[in-house]
């Protein structure tokens, strides 16, 4: 089982890390899942002591808040876009006060939100840059492939991952730090190199469906 999840998790960490910007409108409805999945579960988690994914409650509420969360971003992409990066925000917040080895449950998930409030307000306020949108799958999909490898090593359990596991074994080792940094940015440049034709993910829809008008000769 520990197998399955590390694959898992490297196959998603390196599609995101190298083709984030490329498949991140077609796979919106993924991102909207497994954010909702994760809000779900960890809900469960704060309410009734419950273990992430260990007991049937857990689970259910996963899948039906991660089945809304990804109809949501299926009919409508722009809010698909801010679970997206919003999820991503929080992943990161919530594995902050782990990674400094703090069991501060409640503190971590709300500092969790807080971050993913504000990834999110960046992705309707800028319109979701290109390069923001290289930076944040890279980062987040180098954190997923080398979670899974770790899992592999028997260096951290699968159930840990989202909770700052990987994020206290780069703070504590050099080279995985090395490694983990090397990965997002190889990523990254591979992303910027291949999807320069492509346009923006945002797009101002009411601007471009309205044609100009054509001057009036004088």
């Amino acid at each position: 089982m520990d197998l399955f999840v590390a694959l898992i998790a490297v196959a998603i960490g390196l599609v995101a890390c190298f083709f984030g910007y490329r498949l991140f409108r077609a796979v919106l409805p993924v991102f909207g899942f497994v954010v909702g999945a994760i809000v779900g579960a960890q809900a469960v988690f704060l309410i009734f002591n419950e273990g992430i994914f260990a007991t049937l409650l857990s689970i259910v509420a996963a899948v039906v808040v991660g089945i809304v969360f990804g109809l949501l971003a299926y009919f409508w992409w722009a809010l698909g876009i801010v679970l997206a990066v919003g999820g991503m925000g929080f992943a990161i917040g919530n594995a902050l006060l782990p990674a400094l080895n703090l069991d501060l449950d409640i503190v971590s998930w709300l500092l969790g939100l807080a971050v993913g409030l504000g990834f999110a307000l960046a992705a309707i306020v800028l319109r979701l840059p290109r390069v923001i949108v290289i930076a944040v799958t890279a980062l987040w999909g180098a954190g997923a492939t080398l979670g899974g490898v770790l899992i592999v090593l028997q260096q951290i359990e699968p159930e840990e991952l989202g909770y700052g596991a990987v994020d206290a074994v780069v703070s504590e080792s050099f080279v995985w730090l090395l490694i983990y940094l090397a990965l997002a940015a190889v990523g990254a440049v591979w992303q910027a190199m291949t999807t320069s034709d492509i346009e923006a993910i945002w797009v101002d829809e009411s601007a471009q469906n309205t044609a100009p008008v054509p001057p009036t000769p004088g």
